[in-house]
């Protein structure tokens, strides 16, 4: 009985090897991949800066004040790297993709993208049908969508695309490429970052410092003094939470943006408590109207820095 039974385990133990083995191996994509639409072509690839050039008017202008989005009538696809997902619950909805010309981001109303597209992954998307504008500033693709509640209820703003529709809009190409930041501060100096061309990016901010935070409780802004109990996200706030830096502004204009590492109490790390230390932290440089938002991918973006003070 014995023997029958350590054979037995041994079976069970190769069977588990070798779907483990299994897990590890490398994606083949030569039947193409078992996500989004392997039968889209670039037949008419633009680069992400032709198309935000193209559709500038509806990025640039403010929802409340007239068309923030517009439609793509014709076939154009554009190609690029995701730089970013929902990996840790920091993000939500969304991914970056970035290519060698600019950034943008795809609103997709649907989790876990993090599982199909990992940082790194090449996708081409076709655009026809869908929508180009921005989300309070940020250029986005998306879909129309209305606005639920506030003083702005009804009107039309640029929303997500439907897991359905998103499924139809994309390809992955089976390539991957490390994207590298690029530099967003450094210390107290601001690059001349400009949203047309640079929302979306992934940059790095090198040998910056916390300051202060402040999150928002429904019915204003309440400020949060740093100290060594600081997290990320604090649960208890129950909302997200943005930390500000020496040295950076901290209320921002159109011409010169506040900057603000901006976190979701969803994510994985916000518990973990904030460094007080110089740092430097690499993550999407997101428009939202007139702030620079930081958001991390997850906790290994943010390193000491080897600038000190």
């Amino acid at each position: 009985m014995k023997r029958i039974s350590y054979l037995l385990i041994a079976v069970l133990c190769l069977g588990i090897t070798a779907c483990m083995d299994g897990d590890y191996n490398e994606p083949d994509f030569s039947n193409g991949a078992p996500y989004g639409n392997n039968s889209i072509k670039p037949t008419n690839l633009v680069t992400i800066q032709q198309l935000k050039e193209k559709y500038e008017k509806a990025i640039k202008t403010d929802f409340r004040d007239g068309n923030s989005f517009e439609q793509v009538k014709e076939k154009m696809q554009i190609r690029g790297f995701v730089t970013a997902n929902d990996v840790s619950g920091n993000i939500y909805n969304e991914v970056a993709i970035q290519d060698e010309t600019g950034a943008i981001l795809i609103e997709i109303q649907q989790g876990g993208l993090h599982g199909y597209l990992p940082i790194g992954t090449e996708i081409i998307i076709e655009l026809q049908g869908l929508s180009v504008g921005n989300y309070r500033m940020q250029p986005v693709i998306g879909m129309p969508s209305k606005v639920t509640q506030g003083a702005n209820a009804g009107k039309d703003q640029i929303g997500k695309i439907t897991r359905r529709e998103w499924q139809q809009h994309f390809r992955i190409t089976g390539k991957s490429q490390k994207i590298e930041p690029k530099l967003f501060v450094e210390k107290n100096n601001v690059e001349n970052w400009k949203t047309l061309e640079d929302a979306g990016k992934l940059g790095v901010l090198k040998g910056v410092k916390f300051k202060e935070g402040s999150y928002y409780n429904g019915s204003k802004f309440v400020k949060i003094v740093l100290d060594k109990n600081s997290k990320y996200a604090d649960p208890a706030f129950n909302t997200s939470v943005s930390w500000f830096f020496h040295g950076l502004p901290s209320k921002g204009t159109a011409d010169k943006p506040s900057i603000m590492l901006y976190n979701s109490s969803f994510a994985d790390f916000a518990s973990v408590s904030l460094p007080m230390y110089n740092v430097d932290i690499t993550g999407i440089i997101k428009r939202y109207n007139n702030s620079w938002e930081v958001i991390i991918r997850d906790i290994k973006d943010v390193v000491p820095s080897t600038i000190k003070e």
